[in-house]
């Protein structure tokens, strides 16, 4: 008897994986943001069963900061809650819900992460960005003002009218805070995307009023292919700030050095950006 399409597809899916093709592209998996090799995505399993759908897919081991999509009992809106069984208020009523279960550690599958049937927190030079901020249109935010050490997502801080990462802000919290305002169907994107890892913790990059396409880590090799002139050292010191010593600590192929650059690239004009660490 003859194996189904559907099983047929994703053997086909596994083969291609299994022949080191690398990206969610080469494997025909749709994430607009995230170009990288799919090894740098966290929590990536190549295979299981997804507690959402039932389907045997690739997908993400699901952990902390991760949030299910459910139906709120009260206005009946679709929200997100934590994975983890915390209480979450619905989004368009407030009503404190739940999910009844914990799923962390649990896999969810490619599918149902960019159909948003589960999504996962970001944190970005605007500030973290949860799968609930994400519906209500606005980042966490940041320290006002930035100070001497400013992030760079900090725009004409001095100004009467401040913007965060391009977007406009809000009024200060009672600790200072501003939060960036951005429309929901920007940041739903982006929690419907792999996070990427790091020694240190993601730092996803804006550009042209947008979340920018990770494009993976760089080392010495790419930066001079990827610069006009060749000067890959300017492009880094340009792009993603590493200081001289960083420079000479990059390894030339990239990830074999205690110093790692994960790089970025706009949607809209494809400049780079970039941000850096040590082990």
């Amino acid at each position: 008897m003859g194996r189904s399409p559907q099983v047929a597809g994703y053997e086909a899916t596994l083969d291609v994986y299994r022949r080191a093709v690398s990206t969610f592209s080469d494997l025909g998996f749709g994430f607009p943001l995230f170009a990288a090799d799919a090894a740098e995505a966290a929590g990536w399993q190549p295979t299981g069963i997804c507690e959402l759908c039932s389907e045997e897919r690739p997908g993400f081991q699901i952990g902390i900061g991760d949030y299910i999509e459910i139906r709120c009992h009260s206005c009946g809106a679709s929200t997100p809650v934590p994975a983890d069984g915390r209480f979450e208020a619905c989004v368009r009523c407030r009503t404190d819900l739940r999910l009844g279960r914990e799923l962390e550690d649990g896999h969810g599958c490619w599918t149902c992460l960019r159909d948003g049937r589960w999504s996962s927190t970001k944190d970005t030079e605007a500030g973290m960005v949860t799968p609930v901020h994400a519906e209500l249109g606005t980042t966490h935010g940041l320290p006002f003002p930035p100070g001497r050490l400013a992030q760079t997502a900090w725009v004409d801080a001095s100004s009467d009218h401040p913007t965060l990462a391009g977007w406009p802000v809000t009024e200060p919290n009672a600790d200072g805070w501003r939060a960036a305002v951005i429309p929901a169907e920007v940041l739903r994107e982006l929690v419907r995307s792999p996070n990427y890892v790091t020694w240190q913790g993601e730092h996803w990059l804006f550009h042209c009023r947008r979340p920018m396409r990770y494009l993976g880590l760089w080392g010495k090799r790419d930066f001079n292919a990827a610069a006009p002139d060749g000067d890959g050292r300017a492009l880094a010191v340009s792009s993603a700030h590493l200081h001289e010593e960083a420079w000479q600590d990059l390894s030339e192929q990239a990830g074999e050095s205690a110093v790692l650059t994960y790089m970025f690239e706009c949607c809209e004009c494809h400049a780079h950006r970039g941000h850096w660490d040590i082990d």
